[in-house]
């Protein structure tokens, strides 16, 4: 007896005159293994039927054939969304590193800077003779202090700035007035 001779439930012998087909693998098999009811084998082993029979294997394998399918489109969905994380993250990256970079360059710009507090004010009339002592006070301090050369020496004051203070913005020295400097 050929393997298409026998039941694709029980392994037991069929009769194809009186057993059903399942229509996806071909197989035999008995009406009682089916688990359909009369009508529904009657209705399948006619000659004009409309309905398809599945077996229980051939079903479950449909089953799991969806399930697969569906679990590839949720892994396809989360690849692509870890191929868009991991490009919004190497842009922060980037971001990141360009603030770093800058921050170093302005730090390193302003690495030879002094601040010189508590000097005494000029009682000049002009905006010029008061810069011109500032200087000159500045450079008598730096000397007193240490060996190094003050040619380079810019003096930041203008219009006679009073109540002022040094505040840092995202790291940023910046000069602001003593009231903002509060907040």
């Amino acid at each position: 007896m050929s393997q298409s001779e026998k039941c694709a439930i029980c392994d037991k012998s069929v009769n194809a005159k009186v057993d059903i087909k399942c229509d996806k693998c071909l197989l035999l098999i008995h009406s009682t293994c089916s688990g359909l009811s009369r009508t529904e084998v009657q209705c399948l082993l006619s000659k004009d039927r409309h309905i398809t029979y599945y077996c229980v294997k051939c079903t479950e394998k449909k089953d799991e054939i969806q399930d697969l399918k569906q679990l590839i489109l949720s892994l396809k969905s989360e690849i692509e969304s870890l191929k868009n994380n991991t490009s919004k993250n190497q842009e922060s990256k980037h971001e990141y590193m360009e603030e770093i970079i800058f921050e170093i360059n302005e730090r390193n710009l302003r690495s030879s800077n002094v601040i010189l507090l508590n000097v005494n004010e000029s009682n000049a009339s002009t905006s010029d003779e008061r810069k011109s002592f500032d200087m000159k006070k500045s450079i008598e301090i730096i000397n007193q202090v240490a060996d190094v050369s003050t040619q380079n020496i810019k003096c930041r004051k203008t219009n006679g700035e009073q109540d002022i203070t040094i505040k840092y913005i995202r790291g940023i020295p910046t000069i602001v007035p003593i009231m903002e400097s509060k907040k």
